[in-house]
């Protein structure tokens, strides 16, 4: 069953951007630090963000809005 996805904040969009933009350039997705940073080979991005647990939140609401799909481990995150 697919599920559908939710509209997206701004700052959701964002993150999620980012999260395909980094992927494209190295080929496998941020850790949370990395999202916090906001940069991709030196270049700003996104907005850093100092709160891992901001950044935690974030990405749970990407995945209940079904924009992302996570697993329990370190850089386990598939945009969906």
């Amino acid at each position: 069953m697919e599920q559908i996805k939710l509209e997206l904040t701004p700052a959701q969009k964002e993150l999620y951007n980012f999260l395909k933009a980094y992927y494209n350039h190295h080929g496998w997705y941020p850790t949370i630090r990395e999202i916090g940073v906001g940069e991709i080979d030196g270049e700003q991005v996104i907005s850093k963000r100092l709160s891992n647990n901001a950044i935690q939140g974030m990405l749970k609401r990407l995945e209940q809005r079904g924009w992302i799909k996570r697993l329990p481990l370190a850089r386990a995150i598939q945009v969906l």
